[in-house]
């Protein structure tokens, strides 16, 4: 693993907006894995926003944007790669524990993560989330994802098949492919949809909060040429 940029923007000194509001201090780091397509990649991460996406390259892009209250804590939000095996790639990023006494004198870090990951287009994912957004974009291998609250949106390439099974406990799932769906104990939500052959897997759960399941091209429309009508 390589680290190609990092960026230090702390404002967590004696520095006030304009409305005497302190800033956040941050720090800005972008890895570089290489990772051959097919594989499995393994993200594990706290209370953060997650985004995943696809592209065609034979290695992964992992950048990753760290705030906090205190300019001390950006060291101990950390992000790990490893390799389980030759065909797998394991990511964890962990938040500064919290105790008791730090939150009664006021000494949190209250520590955010936002993490942009670029992965080979027929990856297969597995996350594993605390609390925030989740987004899964043009992936074209299998996929499980889990989180205790937030969101999770997907979207698929298409054609599937997919064998789609999604569960919100406090919240609601929404999907534009063909399945069925139906309340579980008046806050919750499930969809699935058919097991038609050679059908991809997408397993989606979440405790508190909504799933959505939207079908996509398999790359992005390229933007019309300037006076194009």
């Amino acid at each position: 693993m390589k680290t190609i940029a990092i960026t230090m923007l702390v404002f967590g000194l004696p520095l006030f907006a304009q409305d005497g509001i302190k800033q956040p201090a941050q720090a800005t780091t972008t890895d570089l894995v290489n990772f051959a397509p097919g594989g499995v990649i393994r993200l594990t991460t706290a209370s953060s926003n997650l985004f995943v996406e696809a592209w065609d390259r034979p290695e992964v892009e992992i950048t990753t944007i760290k705030s906090s209250r205190r300019a001390g804590c950006l060291d101990d939000i950390r992000v790990v790669t490893g390799h389980p095996s030759a065909t797998e790639l394991a990511i964890t990023t962990t938040l500064p524990p919290s105790n008791f006494f730090a939150r009664l004198f006021g000494r949190t870090c209250g520590a955010t993560v936002e993490q942009h990951v670029n992965a080979p287009r027929d990856s297969r994912l597995v996350i594993h989330h605390g609390a925030g957004y989740v987004m899964v974009s043009r992936i074209s291998g299998e996929i499980e994802a889990t989180s205790r609250s937030g969101d999770i949106v997907v979207m698929l390439p298409d054609p599937g098949p997919y064998a789609i099974d999604a569960r919100s406990k406090f919240g609601s799932v929404s999907s534009d492919f063909t399945g069925t769906a139906h309340r579980e104990k008046v806050i919750g939500e499930q969809f699935a949809s058919a097991n038609p052959p050679q059908s991809r897997r997408i397993y989606l759960r979440i405790g508190f909060g909504g799933i959505t399941i939207k079908e996509v091209p398999s790359t992005p429309e390229a933007p019309l040429a300037a006076g194009t009508p």
